[in-house]
């Protein structure tokens, strides 16, 4: 917060290079003033994170929001194109395998917990 203040012109500050806490595309810290973006859904192509884009309007600025998505394995995507989907029906099956992910990493990181 001190280096908000003495710093006034300065409102937000968003920065990049790292999947935010809780793999999801982006994070909010500091008094929701530093914001961690992270775009590269699916990082390294097994992570099992989200990506996302800040969305920035000119007429309702200094207000912002974001759009989260999670981009399936590569070796899945191919799979996907030849089955003419409709936008909709992709995020639907890209949000199932993302819950599908996040249930295998949690059942991964129990099992070396657990022994």
């Amino acid at each position: 917060r001190r280096f908000f203040q003495e710093n006034s012109p300065i409102n937000l500050i968003v920065r990049s290079h790292e999947v935010p806490e809780g793999n999801g595309g982006y994070d909010r810290t500091h008094f929701n003033r530093v914001i961690t973006l992270f775009s590269a859904s699916n990082y390294f192509g097994d992570n099992g994170n989200r990506g996302a884009v800040m969305i920035l309007e000119a007429a309702k600025f200094p207000e912002y929001s974001f759009y989260e998505y999670y981009t399936p394995p590569l070796e899945s995507i191919a799979r996907l194109v030849g089955q003419s989907k409709d936008v909709e029906e992709w995020v639907n099956v890209g949000e199932e395998m993302y819950r599908d992910h996040q249930t295998a990493l949690q059942d991964q990181s129990w099992t070396v917990e657990s022994h």
